[in-house]
């Protein structure tokens, strides 16, 4: 790299460091546990979490359960957390969900931006789990972005599809869930539900889950 890109590069590193800061002691988000700078380099260090990441949650076989719910409402945990602090994380989908002990935990805040600071350019390539607004405003994004994204992991994870491919499987989803991922997944930010809002309802879905699971391991 040139002198410009590694200073750029930097900067960009500093601010991963000063958004993780500040989203420290918050449930469902790996924490920053050290950090330090030296003359060519800065570094910070986080725990290891050892179940891996969401993806191999996606296509397990048996289908949703119980434990893959829970994961994604502890996600919708930590979002609403990270909102409430003034932080959007606009990169939320499989691979950015750790799993430690069973539930999870949100990483890389490295394209995480402050709500009252523009950041990055204007517009972002597609994605499948990005929200259409990042074409035009990408640098302007704010918590409804994070809304559209968990809701494209949890329809994946419950469907076993994108939900962009021209039809809808959302009726495999739990009843009590489809509005509510159907809303999420609006095209405009203003229509989508709060954080808060998709945090209730995966938490509903993951109590029912979890006792319709007991109550067949009993009549079992």
């Amino acid at each position: 790299m040139t002198a410009a890109e590694r200073a750029l590069t930097r900067e960009d590193f500093r601010h991963e460091i000063a958004i993780a800061r500040t989203a420290t002691g918050a449930a469902h988000i790996v924490p920053l546990l050290e950090e330090g700078s030296t003359d060519r380099f800065d570094w910070y260090t986080m725990p290891h979490c050892t179940g891996g990441s969401f993806r191999p949650l996606l296509t397990a076989p048996g289908g949703p359960t119980a434990a893959g719910l829970r994961v994604l409402a502890d996600v919708a945990d930590g979002l609403v957390t990270l909102h409430e602090r003034g932080i959007v994380h606009r990169d939320v989908y499989q691979e950015n969900v750790l799993l430690h002990d069973g539930r999870g935990l949100i990483t890389d805040l490295g394209a995480a931006r402050r709500l009252d600071t523009p950041r990055g350019p204007a517009g972002r390539g597609s994605e499948v789990h990005w929200p259409l607004e990042y074409a035009t405003s990408y640098n302007t994004a704010t918590p409804a972005a994070d809304v559209f994204s968990l809701a494209v992991l949890t329809y994946r994870y419950l469907c076993a599809d994108i939900p962009r491919h021209g039809h809808s499987r959302r009726q495999t989803a739990p009843a009590a869930l489809r509005p509510l991922l159907a809303a999420a997944l609006a095209p405009e930010p203003k229509d989508r539900p709060e954080m808060s809002d998709l945090r209730r309802g995966l938490h509903a879905a993951t109590s029912t889950a979890a006792t319709h699971r007991a109550a067949t391991s009993t009549t079992g």
